[in-house]
């Protein structure tokens, strides 16, 4: 029946020895795009990619850097995020960190 491939009872996951396990992150905004940051996951290791990771290596980093620089080109800017589980504690500690230095988001 067309469109019955998407059904859940229909798919399941693949899953491929030896293949790596990655996360994606990027930035856009009118006319602009930050650097697309590409994390490995090492389920082996325990090496997620969870909130410790999402503060250090995109927060601190990247997200920062983009953010900024459309604050000084733009004025007050909204940020978007999807609220996936390994940032969304940190999103939330970090917005009231920023609200008690006068920063309203």
């Amino acid at each position: 029946m067309k469109g019955e491939e998407y059904h859940l009872d229909c798919i399941e996951p693949t899953f491929i020895p030896g293949f790596k396990r990655i996360k994606i992150w990027g930035a856009i905004r009118y006319g602009k795009k930050g650097k697309l940051v590409i994390t490995n996951e090492d389920l082996e290791k325990d090496h997620k990619f969870n909130a410790e990771a999402y503060l250090n290596e995109i927060l601190d980093k990247e997200f920062f850097d983009f953010w900024m620089e459309a604050m000084k080109e733009c004025g007050h800017v909204m940020v978007m995020e999807d609220r996936a589980s390994s940032h969304q504690r940190v999103a939330d500690a970090r917005k009231e960190q920023l609200k008690k230095f006068g920063w309203e988001g």
